[in-house]
């Protein structure tokens, strides 16, 4: 109403004889020009409060409304430890919206804080298949595997995951373990190996694989692992004692030395290296002794480097 009012005292004037200004013309042009886009952009903001009032639009914003109000319901409830109220919540709300997996997963949860693993599994599964890449949904499928004690299917879940992403190392690193308690030492190994070839072989890396060999015994694969980590770091002073205490008890003397040598030039106060050149080299060790020595010496020093 104002502006159509506005627009008449402009074309008011223009239509009176002899009284014709240039700058009353375009200001009215431009007036007109600013009221057509004001009913464009009026038009437009009411055809879409239109759209979004549909009846079948309220109805589907009111469903949505619910369940999540019903959802934050039993979330709280977990949360409180309410365990046996948020469970028949969570599932009235799947046996209405089955292909949420959002539902699943918190169903899951609040099995597992109830210590009902059995159904924990059961849905944390089925909200893995709903969202294959969702990664809180594996990792939670696997941590309840290996609260059952399946450490060995949790391992699988975990090589899908270490597939899905593969530049974490926590995940290779957990992989591993899991391998590990399930008496694979094996694929422990590999995993270690792998990791080098994907991340590069980082001292962690390789004294983790030095670890894991020399736990099954594989002393020859140890000392080569063990071996590669004090050639590529060479300031690693402890790698350098354990290898040179290693070569000591296994009868390689000379060896043995010039790593505590090459510790002493690094740390001339390094009591390993100054005690054991102090006492000098075992002579006459005979083989049998050497190799019990060398399998203590891998199983008590793995957890030092």
């Amino acid at each position: 109403m104002v502006t159509c009012t506005l627009i008449r005292q402009y074309l008011e004037p223009l239509s009176t004889p002899g009284v014709k200004s240039v700058k009353q013309k375009s200001a009215v042009l431009r007036l007109l020009f600013i009221f057509q886009i004001f009913i464009f952009f009026n038009s437009v903001i009411h055809a879409q409060i239109e759209t979004i009032s549909t009846k079948d639009t309220t109805r589907y914003s009111e469903k949505q409304a619910f369940e999540e109000e019903k959802f934050i319901a039993a979330s709280s409830l977990r949360l409180a430890n309410k365990t046996k109220e948020a469970i028949p919540i969570l599932q009235e709300l799947i046996k209405n919206n089955k292909t949420e997996p959002t539902f699943y997963y918190e169903l899951a949860r609040t099995y597992y804080l109830d210590k009902q693993y059995d159904n924990a599994l059961t849905n944390a599964s089925k909200s893995v298949s709903l969202d294959p890449l969702n990664l809180y949904y594996a990792i939670f499928e696997a941590e309840i595997l290996e609260k059952q004690g399946n450490a060995e299917l949790a391992a699988a879940k975990y090589e899908v995951i270490v597939s899905n992403h593969p530049r974490v190392e926590e995940y290779w690193l957990k992989m591993a373990k899991l391998y590990s308690a399930a008496a694979m030492p094996l694929k422990s190994i590999e995993t270690f190996e792998r990791m080098g070839n994907t991340f590069g072989f980082s001292e962690e890396i390789l004294f983790r694989k030095f670890r894991a060999q020399s736990e099954t015994g594989d002393l020859n694969a140890a000392v080569i692992t063990l071996e590669q980590l004090v050639k590529s770091f060479p300031d690693n002073l402890q790698a350098k004692n354990t290898l040179a205490s290693i070569y000591k008890s296994d009868g390689r003397e000379e060896d043995a030395k010039e790593l505590y040598s090459e510790v002493l030039q690094s740390d001339p106060t390094n009591a390993n290296a100054n005690i054991a050149l102090a006492q000098g080299m075992k002579d006459g060790v005979n083989d049998s002794q050497r190799s019990e020595e060398h399998t203590s010496e891998l199983q008590s020093r793995s957890d030092l480097v």
